[in-house]
């Protein structure tokens, strides 16, 4: 795993955040990449069960999400929270992916899109996202693979302060201690990107069913 950490709490990275967004603005997803993250997760239709968007940014997935589902997102940055107002109608909490102010059980669906490599302490938020999930729900995480084709060739990150970019390998041994590990989609932004193996795609997107371990409730 290839990692970049500059900060050590939320605090220090959720005020460059916060910058970045008043500067920047959210990066908008499209509506073809918000669906397909819907898909993957079984989602086609209008149902009343709810979802949660970990590090919702801008709210752009929850614009798309939220005409399916009863929808909530979490993000540190009161910055990225001001503009998902303007974006979406879905419930957004100030809070962070490690400690999320939930109770267990509380969402049917989890998804954590492009957000997880950046976190401070992703072993105990990926606990948290089991914690909150309920029985038989689903988690879609959508995480960087260090392995693409062209990072090889020249190496690019988000120019974020905390970065991580695994394997495939890597991700599976990681997610897999606190998820089990249902599928793994492989993610290309072109039509030609489909020819590329799983192992060297751009990105992957695992969907997982929350674990019931033992040690894991502690």
């Amino acid at each position: 795993m290839i990692e970049k950490m500059e900060f050590k709490s939320d605090f220090d990275s959720a005020k460059w955040y916060n910058k970045r967004f008043s500067e920047f603005g959210a990066f908008e997803t499209s509506e073809k990449y918000n669906l397909l993250m819907l898909e993957w997760l079984g989602i086609k239709e209008k149902t009343d069960k709810k979802l949660l968007d970990v590090g919702c940014g801008g709210g752009f997935f929850l614009k798309q999400a939220e005409k399916f589902l009863n929808c909530t997102g979490i993000d540190f940055s009161k910055e990225a929270l001001l503009q998902a107002k303007k974006n979406c109608n879905s419930k957004l909490v100030l809070g962070s992916a490690s400690n999320l102010p939930f109770k267990n059980n509380s969402f049917d669906f989890v998804v954590c899109l492009g957000s997880l490599e950046h976190f401070i302490e992703i072993e105990k938020s990926l606990k948290e996202m089991n914690r909150v999930l309920k029985k038989n729900g689903k988690i879609n995480l959508f995480v960087p693979n260090s392995e693409f084709i062209l990072f090889k060739l020249n190496p690019v990150t988000a120019h974020q302060p905390n970065e991580r970019f695994a394997s495939l390998k890597e991700w599976e041994k990681l997610i897999g201690k606190y998820l089990e590990i249902e599928s793994v989609h492989k993610f290309t932004h072109n039509p030609i990107g489909k020819l590329i193996p799983k192992n060297f795609t751009y990105s992957f997107s695992f969907i997982c069913r929350g674990c019931v371990r033992s040690e894991l409730l502690l």
